[in-house]
Parts: C-alpha cells; structure tokens; sequence
C-alpha cells in the first residue's frame, strides 16, 4: 500500500509497471490498527487517492481486499475487480449486513459471483441491546448471497448462531469447506455437521452451552472429508463423555485436532496435528 502510494504516478514509467506487478497489488489493506487494537480505515485523503487514481489502474491484478466497513463502499465502487475473490471487513455492524448482503446490495454480483473467502469481523463495541433484531439472520444473509463461499469466518459477533431450530436448508452450502463460529449450544454444531455441509473440511468452533437440551434428533452419519478440527467449549465430564467424543468419532479421516474444554476447575487442552 505505502509502495503504491508513494510511487505511483510519479512520472517515472518504469516505476510505474513495477508497482503495478502482482507483488504489489494482489492484496490491498486498507485499515490501521492503533495501539489499544481499534482498527480504523486509512485516511480520508489517501483513501479518495486511491479510488480516483491508483485502483483504476491496478483492479485486473486486486484478489484479495482487507477494508473497514465504513469506507468498503467507496472502494468497491472506485472500479471492477474481475479477480476479486477474498474479502475481510473489520467494524461489521448489524447496519452494514442488512445494507450490504441483500439482494439490493450495490455489490451483488460480486458477492454471489466471486467472493470465495470472507471474514467478518465485528466491532467489538457492539451493545447487544442496541442491535437490530435482523442481527440474527446475519449467517443467513451471508450464505443466501455469498453463493460461492468456500471459507468463512465469523469473529466477535455477540449474536451467536443458532439454528437448531431452523429448517436444514436454511444452512445448505455444497461449495463450503472451512467455517469458523461461535455458537449457542452443542445441538447448533450438531446442525451445522447433519449433512448440510457436506464439503466441509475445516470446522472451528466456540460453544457457548455446550449443556443444553438435545431436542433433536439429527444424522449422526460420518463425517469423511473432515480433516482439522477445533473445539472450545465449558463441558462436564459427563457431557463430554455422551457428547464431544461420538461427534469426534464420526471424523474418521482427521488429520488436526485441537480442543479447548474447561471441565469444572480443570482445562483439558489437546492438539494433535497427526491423528
């Protein structure tokens, strides 16, 4: 970013076509984060330089975008990115899911057409009785749009997914193949792993009651292309017993494993990169 700024348009054509070569131009980041972690977007001069001036010419090489949500808009809409297929975007807010991923949004096409990898992280001062209601639908939003997702990431959003309740094709993805979540409770990550992902390979998540009511009965079959996953959760032994290993039994094929579980005043902390 600091190379195509400062050398960009220069009046110097050598300098010109080596800051345009994929080194460069590839990944863009445009956040700062400060000293106490707030991430901020870039500032207001440099940014309009950039969408007037440089992405114009450097968009056919752009793959991969980290933004801050307030200024997203302004980048994505400075030109085409035909390569575009990640996508990371900081201070996300139940505002900018229920602007940005519907069918009106101005990104559509590239978000159902090219986006492929999409992290989302939450500001983290986000007051939980100040959210929109629609909050909840975030995860469904994202899926309906985003049709060829195949990673996506969720980080510190205080509306947890649950979907024990929902129909099985509310999350229906067959490109999906690495998701990481916080969840409500061990029936979601039961949910999430009954066949509706069936490409799945990677599978990090957070469970926030892990000790809750299985009103459900879902498929327990085996889950073959499952090859890492990570688990963080409160769990008695007994739950762990009746829960945590059935559901690592069904993982055949795994090759990573890392568990986080606190069990009363003891923390079992595992990895295994080679199962």
């Amino acid at each position: 970013m600091d190379v195509l700024y400062s050398l960009l348009d220069v009046d110097n054509q050598r300098l010109d076509t080596i800051v345009q070569e994929k080194t460069f131009t590839n990944t863009l980041n445009f956040v700062l984060t400060t000293i106490t972690d707030d991430v901020l977007s870039i500032a207001d001069s440099i940014l309009d330089r950039f969408c007037i001036s440089i992405l114009p010419k450097i968009n056919y090489n752009v793959k991969s975008l980290i933004l801050e949500s307030e200024s997203m808009e302004c980048i994505l809409l400075a030109t085409d990115y035909s390569k575009l297929t990640e996508l990371k975007l900081y201070n996300v807010n139940d505002h900018i899911v229920s602007r940005y991923f519907t069918d009106e949004s101005p990104f559509r096409r590239i978000f159902q057409e090219q986006i492929t990898d999409l992290i989302l992280v939450y500001n983290s001062d986000t007051d939980m009785l100040l959210m929109n209601p629609n909050t909840k639908y975030v995860y469904e939003y994202t899926l309906k749009l985003f049709e060829n997702l195949k990673h996506f990431t969720v980080i510190g959003c205080v509306q947890l997914l649950s979907i024990d309740d929902l129909a099985s094709t509310t999350w229906l993805s067959l490109n999906l193949n690495k998701l990481c979540v916080d969840v409500c409770g061990f029936e979601d990550c039961l949910a999430l792993l009954d066949g509706r992902l069936k490409q799945l390979t990677t599978f990090i998540v957070n469970i926030d009651s892990p000790d809750d009511d299985l009103s459900t009965i879902y498929n327990i079959d085996d889950l073959p292309n499952m090859k890492y996953f990570s688990l963080t959760c409160r769990c008695p032994t007994s739950e762990y017993d009746t829960r945590v290993l059935p559901l690592l039994c069904r993982m055949r094929k795994l090759e990573e494993l890392a568990l986080n579980i606190t069990q009363a005043n003891m923390i079992i902390n595992h990895f295994n990169q080679s199962m």
